[in-house]
């Protein structure tokens, strides 16, 4: 198969920086699936191959001060989607404490444990008992402990707001991009792992893959102190550090589509099912932007 014959939709970055949208490209019938990406969303910005605004295949700093200089406002390419470890990346106090939270719940520490980072951090309590108590959790009751909330909330949900706050917490004021293409890689990798039959086990550890791997731009450090710092599967350790394994082929190929590559879909799924899948994980990643934005989780 031809990899043309793949839809692909990469996020792009606006002159500010922040996410402003995706540009389509791939084979097959790009004008339908454009108009079947404005309908569903209407609101986003989509950007096709020829846009005089759009400059792809950015790679590094020097390369996007040029593609600025000659005009272009919307960005794409490795250095969009995955920018470099950098010293500026720096963790602020919040980012540490979500970080000591996220290893207690990824090595299932008692809940006693859990509370303990929760009761010394009031604004971190403030949003988890904003969550566990929205309309969305449906509880009848009012939740006012933090055993109960961690409960209600459960330690699969807990790992997984917690992951999102991390990229979160340093655009309060606004959306962050780094939020986004994490979260849309998130849901790739565990629809993708659906995609193939496997079990929600392993759908989980392709979820945790996808929402790691942008760790090292977020935070300034290379993976291999993030991995070693949180207690991870050895199948997520694997593709995070050197794409290695199944998880690592379907890590690569997240990584080539959000990058601009012309790529061929995983083996044993079919084109239109990447379509969709891609489609699903840019509503997911939209929906958990929102949410973030409003304090609600995900």
């Amino acid at each position: 198969m031809n990899a043309a014959n793949v839809i692909s939709l990469t996020p792009v970055l606006d002159l500010q920086g922040a996410w402003g949208g995706v540009w389509l490209h791939g084979g097959g019938d790009i004008d339908a699936h454009s108009q079947q990406i404005k309908a569903r969303f209407p609101s986003l910005q989509i950007y096709l191959a020829g846009n005089s605004l759009l400059a792809t295949g950015i790679q590094a700093g020097d390369q996007l001060a040029a593609a600025k200089a000659n005009g272009a406002t919307v960005f794409a390419g490795p250095f969009i989607a995955h920018p470099p470890v950098s010293a500026s990346s720096k963790q602020d106090a919040g980012r540490v404490v979500l970080l000591r939270l996220l290893a207690l719940v990824t090595q299932d520490a008692d809940t006693a444990e859990i509370e303990q980072v929760f009761k010394r951090e009031p604004g971190l309590s403030f949003h988890l008992f904003r969550l566990v108590n929205s309309p969305g959790m449906g509880i009848t009751s009012k939740i006012t402990t933090f055993n109960q909330a961690i409960m209600v909330l459960g330690r699969r949900q807990l790992q997984r707001w917690v992951q999102l706050l991390l990229y979160a917490s340093r655009h309060e004021g606004g959306d962050s991009p780094l939020l986004v293409f994490a979260a849309m890689r998130a849901h790739l990798m565990e629809q993708l792992a659906a995609a193939r039959g496997h079990d929600a086990g392993r759908r989980e550890q392709a979820f945790m893959a996808g929402i790691f791997s942008l760790l090292d731009s977020l935070l300034g450090m290379e993976m291999a102190e993030i991995v070693k710092n949180i207690q991870l599967p050895e199948a997520v350790q694997g593709a995070l550090l050197g794409r290695q394994g199944e998880l690592g082929e379907l890590l690569a190929w997240v990584d080539d589509v959000q990058a601009g590559g012309e790529t061929l879909q995983p083996g044993g799924i079919g084109a239109e099912q990447c379509t969709g899948i891609q489609l699903d994980a840019l509503g997911w990643a939209l929906d958990v932007g929102a949410g973030m934005a409003q304090g609600k989780g995900a």
